[in-house]
């Protein structure tokens, strides 16, 4: 079929997240636009009742009828439901319940495969995980404009709240700040991953250009490269919310997962430092590296010697940080006498 000059492609990739999806589809519906934006939603074969929660709700406020763009198809890999919707006439879904589970098998590339069909046909593209989702009706309108306006900027994002879903409530914290220099997303990222919008070429680009084994974050290595490529755009307003799980990596309650997070955050500044020549910042990247592995080494109370011994396999047990390691022994004897 001939489909309508998609400005924006909004990828959603979802797995067992009937709890929180549809909050995240009423954050796409609600964005007001002069252009049309197709989302893409890939459910990677849920089994918790997440697909039933998409369908009606595509039942309830997309156009089904005779006359309407909608249609639905299965192929070898995937049931495919296309439709807009009743009232946002600029908002479209393409739907995806794929047949097998393909994060399993390490093949979850080929969920952008999938997706080309309405992806390619975009100019610039925005990320939502089914678990978050946005409260700006005017998010992808505002960064649209500034994107059009801007050619050397890559990448635009915002600020967001953050919802702790053990608790049911906000946290006090807001996620992703202004960068000060190109240096600095180096240091940390500061880019909310639920709240970019970026040139889809340049991202294509990426894709060819990058390739860094055994990733636990897909987005960092991404923005790294956006920062070395062209400008970043922060829009100092909370568009969207961020829902802070337990079993989340960057979240997690197991301090082994967390120094395998800050290993492969380390790995990815590493591999920039080295492609673009950032020599100059490496022992920055190193202390931050040593201060962060000591500072959850006390949260989580793993014994005074485990993140020091994790250091020194890693060849980081010198003279010059022995200030951070007696400031971590001191953080672990009162995280102790707290709890």
């Amino acid at each position: 079929m001939k489909y309508p000059d998609f400005t924006v492609c909004v990828r959603c990739m979802t797995y067992n997240q009937s709890k929180y999806i549809e909050d995240a589809m009423n954050g796409f519906t609600i964005q007001q636009t002069d252009f049309p934006f197709v989302c893409c939603i890939v459910d990677d074969a849920s089994t918790n009742g997440e697909q039933l929660v998409i369908k009606n709700y595509l039942k309830k406020y997309f156009d089904f009828t005779d006359t309407s763009v909608s249609y639905s198809q299965s192929t070898d890999y995937a049931s495919i439901i296309f439709a807009q919707h009743k009232v946002n006439i600029n908002c479209y879904f393409a739907v995806l319940f794929l047949k097998e589970n393909l994060y399993s098998k390490n093949m979850g590339y080929k969920k952008m495969e999938y997706i080309s069909v309405w992806r390619d046909k975009c100019k610039y593209e925005a990320i939502c995980e089914g678990d978050d989702y946005w409260i700006d009706p005017l998010k992808l309108q505002k960064q649209v404009v500034i994107l059009e306006n801007n050619s050397k900027v890559g990448l635009v994002y915002t600020s967001a709240k953050q919802y702790n879903e053990n608790f049911k409530k906000y946290s006090s914290s807001i996620i992703g700040k202004r960068l000060l220099s190109k240096q600095a997303l180096y240091i940390s990222n500061e880019i909310p991953t639920l709240t970019v919008m970026y040139r889809k070429d340049l991202m294509d680009l990426y894709f060819k250009e990058i390739c860094i084994p055994n990733l636990l974050m897909g987005d960092y290595p991404m923005w790294l490269y956006f920062n070395e490529k062209s400008k970043l755009y922060f829009l100092d307003e909370t568009t969207s919310v961020y829902r802070v799980l337990d079993n989340s990596a960057s979240h997690s309650k197991s301090v082994q997962i967390t120094f395998n997070f800050e290993e492969c955050a380390f790995r990815i500044r590493k591999y920039f430092v080295d492609k673009y020549h950032r020599e100059n910042i490496t022992s920055l990247i190193d202390k931050e590296y040593v201060k962060r592995i000591l500072y959850f080494g006390a949260l989580y109370q793993e014994g005074i010697s485990n993140p020091i011994c994790y250091l020194k396999e890693k060849g980081f047990f010198k003279f010059r940080y022995v200030y951070m390691y007696v400031k971590y022994i001191l953080n672990y004897l009162r995280y102790a006498f707290i709890k």
